[in-house]
């Protein structure tokens, strides 16, 4: 399953800095959204 490979990837180096994985799954659904909208943008 692609969830729990998404899961394991907090792991692999310093969890503390690195890309945040949310587990929520309102995270997770703000996180797609957030990838189809332009926001970096000036404006944004």
């Amino acid at each position: 399953l692609k969830y729990l490979a998404f899961l394991r990837k907090r792991m692999n180096t310093n969890p503390s800095r690195g890309p945040y994985h949310f587990r929520a799954p309102s995270r997770i659904f703000w996180r797609t959204v957030r990838g189809m909208l332009p926001h970096k943008t000036k404006r944004g």
